[in-house]
């Protein structure tokens, strides 16, 4: 598949040293994975039912191969027309691995490679991304993503020497958050490659959009945890060490993930 390809390209680049494959394979609530692959397509425009419909050619052939690696697609309901596939692992060996297992079935590959040169029709542009968990600035991470019905993707670039200033401001909000028991978990990564350096991504699974609604409640309550001087010095740290920040809303799409039984399991209705 596109995603294994590219992942595999990169991996030997970047190796020689999320939604997880936990997350996506047995049912229940999972820690997030520790390395997660993001394949990002650009969709050009008026072609994303069409797009969606040609990608549930690479479930079918992971499912016609029995492979085992599974992986979320989502499309963007806000920002530039976009699907984002999730493929999660427990190490960067682990992900090697499965590029290998990925090349050694010949059969299983010509159809990725079908399925890749038609793409082209849909697509205006690709990238990959590898990122790491970081498990000290996340909230209440581990949860049951077959439950999600959207994900909110907020992508921080810091400038250069202040990594420090987001690591300070993400601790200071899982600790109002923790004070303030607000249920709202989120997963941060570092990216490592294939974004601009010092790149990080929050991650917030959501069941609903009702989530939304809360917006101004939940501010209200960390606001208080915070305090007038805690809220001052993170508006600094923001305002200083910030380059770039920006938020996307992203829906889950059945059709073009491929999951475990398991997982499906956790909403039939939904994941069928």
């Amino acid at each position: 598949m596109k995603r294994i390809l590219i992942c595999s390209a990169l991996a030997f680049v970047v190796a020689a040293p999320i939604v997880s494959q936990a997350q996506m394979g047995p049912g229940g609530p999972q820690d997030p994975p520790k390395v997660l692959t993001i394949f990002r397509e650009m969709v050009k425009p008026g072609r994303g039912p069409a797009h969606a419909e040609w990608e549930k050619g690479w479930p079918a052939a992971y499912k016609k191969a029995n492979y085992p690696t599974p992986y979320l697609g989502m499309t963007s309901m806000s920002g530039p027309n976009e699907a984002w596939y999730l493929v999660g692992y427990e190490s960067w060996d682990a992900m090697q691995k499965d590029n290998e297992r990925a090349d050694a079935n010949a059969t299983l590959t010509a159809a990725l490679h079908k399925l890749s040169a038609g793409d082209g029709e849909y697509l205006s542009d690709t990238r990959a991304v590898i990122a790491e968990y970081v498990p000290d600035l996340s909230y209440r991470p581990k949860l049951d993503l077959s439950k999600a019905r959207y994900m909110d993707v907020s992508t921080f670039r810091m400038r250069p020497g202040h990594d420090a200033d987001f690591g300070k401001v993400a601790a200071m909000f899982v600790d109002a958050y923790t004070k303030a028991n607000i249920d709202a978990p989120w997963a941060v990564y570092r990216v490592v490659t294939g974004m601009p350096g010092s790149t990080y991504l929050v991650m917030t699974p959501m069941r609903s959009l009702a989530m939304m609604d809360r917006g101004a409640a939940d501010f209200k309550a960390w606001s208080e945890k915070m305090g007038p001087e805690g809220m001052a010095a993170m508006n600094k740290m923001v305002s200083d060490g910030t380059a770039f920040a920006d938020d996307q809303i992203f829906s889950f799409s059945p059709g073009m993930s491929y999951v475990s039984a398991a997982f499906k399991a956790g909403d039939p209705s939904f994941w069928k």
